[in-house]
C-alpha cells in the first residue's frame, strides 16, 4: 500500500534483506585518518597533473610544427621568385 514502509515486493510480501553469514562482518566504519579519500584524491591529483603536462607538451609540439610549416611556406614563396633583388 502507499507510504508503507519498508517497501514491499510485487507479491506483497517484505522484500527480505540480505543475511550475512556467519564469516562476515559489516564493514568497520573507516576512522578520519583511514578515509580512502585522500589517498584517491592525490592520485587524482597526480593524473590530473600528468594529463595536463601532456596536454602542454601536445599543444608546444603542435605549434612547433605550424612554425615549422609557416618557415618552409615562407621558403618556397621566395625561392619561386617572391623577392626580386635588383
Amino acid at each position: 500500500m502507499a507510504g508503507e514502509w519498508p517497501p514491499r515486493g510485487l507479491s506483497g510480501q517484505e522484500s527480505p534483506a540480505p543475511a550475512l553469514s556467519e564469516t562476515e562482518s559489516p564493514a568497520p566504519a573507516l576512522s578520519e585518518t583511514e578515509s580512502p579519500a585522500p589517498a584517491l584524491s592525490q592520485w587524482l591529483q597526480l593524473m590530473l597533473a600528468e594529463m595536463a603536462a601532456q596536454r602542454e607538451a601536445l599543444e608546444r609540439a603542435r605549434a612547433e610544427e605550424v612554425r615549422r610549416r609557416a618557415e618552409r611556406a615562407a621558403e618556397g614563396a621566395d625561392s619561386r621568385g617572391g623577392a626580386h633583388l635588383s
